[in-house]
């Protein structure tokens, strides 16, 4: 453990490295800005494109999923996680993006030193029991707004405005987010999540055709999503397609419990609702 919160010579140095270009001023830092934010804007729209064509966004296929009526979620899951998998073997023996991986791979250990396993299991299993309710991920229900699926507003709403509110001063997670441009290509992410799952159900003439999960089911299943994301370090996509990945133990431990904690919901609404 010790290794993990003292990072290496060459981490740190890296680090010192990518905080001055970030400090730095002038069209060296808009170029860099401006790189990466229509990147991630990109990536954004590649990723909703993809998820609009393989339907994974319907809210009943997730529930299917959480019940293993259909297992096409857990398809595209499984396959991109072998994809990024071996992007980061790739990234890791290139010589000019080796450093920059090590890095990445280290500060996303070090960012899970005080998450417990039994706290990712718990927020795993809050996760997907907001998954069963919502029929919808923090990642899906961008692409569930592109296609405008009529939940979605509900899902989206608590998840992204309403829960963080209260936290905003107490919780030093969210304190990082609040300055700098830097934090920006998130947005652009989303956004670009949106516009290309948008720009796929245009195409496809299938905008708003997606029947949702009621509104009161959409709103708690956001709840639970965003708290159960936080309390286990990740959601489905950070654990699931990053964290197994780079084969991180909490989310080893997450991704089971995620669909443990959706199946355990299942049961629960087959039986009493």
């Amino acid at each position: 453990m010790g290794d993990l919160e003292s990072p290496s010579h060459d981490a740190h140095d890296l680090k010192k490295g990518l905080a001055d270009d970030d400090a730095s001023s002038g069209p060296y830092r808009l170029r860099r800005l401006f790189f990466r934010m229509t990147a991630s804007c990109l990536c954004g729209v590649v990723c909703g494109f993809a998820l609009e064509k393989g339907r994974v966004f319907q809210p009943g296929l997730v529930r299917d999923q959480m019940t293993w009526n259909k297992l096409a979620l857990l398809k595209m899951y499984i396959s991109a996680c072998a994809v990024s998998m071996f992007s980061f073997s790739i990234l890791s023996v290139m010589p000019h993006t080796h450093r920059y991986m090590s890095y990445v791979i280290r500060m996303h250990r070090i960012r899970l030193v005080d998450k417990g396993l039994v706290s990712s299991m718990i927020g795993g299993s809050l996760l997907g029991a907001g998954m069963m309710l919502s029929g919808a991920s923090p990642g899906l229900a961008l692409a569930q707004v592109g296609s405008k699926v009529d939940s979605s507003a509900f899902t989206r709403s608590y998840t992204t405005v309403i829960a963080q509110i209260p936290f905003l001063h107490q919780h030093r997670h969210f304190l990082r987010f609040r300055k700098g441009l830097g934090n920006w290509w998130q947005v652009s992410y989303c956004c670009g999540v949106v516009v290309g799952t948008f720009l796929s159900a245009v195409a496809s003439e299938s905008v708003g055709s997606v029947t949702g999960v009621p509104s009161v089911s959409a709103f708690f299943g956001g709840v639970l999503l965003l708290f159960g994301s936080s309390l286990a370090g990740g959601c489905d996509s950070g654990h699931g397609i990053s964290g197994l990945a780079l084969m991180a133990e909490h989310s080893i431990v997450a991704v089971p419990a995620i669909f443990l904690g959706g199946g355990i919901t299942a049961t629960i609404m087959k039986s009493w609702l």
